[in-house]
């Protein structure tokens, strides 16, 4: 019966030894995965910045050049029409919207083409439309340039849940298990409360103290909402016991969000 007992706790020591440091391996790789999305984020910012005055720059420089065969209204209406949709562009470089960024500038490509099109209808009637042309051809290529460098940028923004989602198939749908869908994750997850706790150890709340002030409630109670969370390995504490986010708590969080725009829907 001693040997037994003995070789129960020291297995159960084992266990938890192995528990510990998988949770720290975790906390690590988390760590290095944060670093690298700094990382990230701060080459979009500065990658994005630089875009941005480099093709307000080169938009400017090539609408100057206009030299309208016309008069001087036109031309300035000519200038005033090409740098107005770079301005908007620039805004959403400046404030990082790649995407933003993009889908204006795709849009100013459009409009460019539509005015070249335009031109080369009407040089027949008029010449002077050649010289026009021209103008518009430049741009377009400048802008074209741009859109290809900005689509490259992309690459290095972090994959969100949305982007990466997958097509499900009837045969995904046919293997959801209700029951062990429901112990696993719904249960832990269906009261408001734990939610909220869910999302402020994303948000980097970590201490005890810090649900006790956030969530307004203390000891057992506030570990009645914790336990759940950790048993179905949502989250986990670390040697200092701060709370930290597992990789099953980040895809759930993921998977919320989606649902969160689905609840939006009619």
């Amino acid at each position: 019966m001693i040997t037994v007992t003995v070789k129960t706790k020291t297995s159960h020591t084992v266990d938890e030894t192995l528990l510990e440091v998988k949770h720290v391996n975790y906390s690590l790789q988390q760590e290095l995965k944060q670093i690298r999305e700094e990382i990230r984020r701060g080459i979009i910012l500065n990658t994005s910045l630089l875009m941005g005055t480099n093709i307000d720059l080169l938009g400017k420089q090539k609408i100057e050049t206009i030299d309208c065969l016309f008069d001087s209204t036109s031309e300035q209406h000519c200038k005033t029409e090409m740098y107005q949709p770079i301005q908007k562009i620039v805004e959403f470089l400046q404030k990082s919207d790649i995407e933003g960024a993009i889908n204006e500038l795709r849009k100013t490509i459009d409009y460019a083409k539509m005015q070249k099109k335009s031109n080369e209808e009407k040089k027949r009637e008029d010449p002077r439309r050649t010289h026009c042309l021209t103008h518009w051809d430049g741009l377009l290529s400048v802008l074209q340039n741009q859109l290809t460098t900005l689509q490259s940028l992309t690459s290095l923004e972090p994959e969100t849940a949305v982007s990466k989602n997958k097509e499900f198939s009837s045969s995904d749908i046919s293997k959801i298990n209700p029951k062990h869908l429901h112990e696993n994750i719904l249960k832990p997850i269906s009261n408001p409360t734990r939610l909220q706790i869910l999302l402020e150890v994303y948000r980097g709340r970590k201490r005890f103290s810090d649900y006790e002030e956030l969530i307004k409630l203390e000891g057992g109670h506030l570990l009645y909402h914790l336990k759940p969370l950790i048993n179905n390995g949502l989250i986990f504490q670390d040697r200092d016991r701060n709370y930290l986010l597992t990789e099953k708590g980040r895809r759930l969080l993921e998977t919320l969000a989606i649902m969160n725009e689905l609840a939006d829907l009619d």
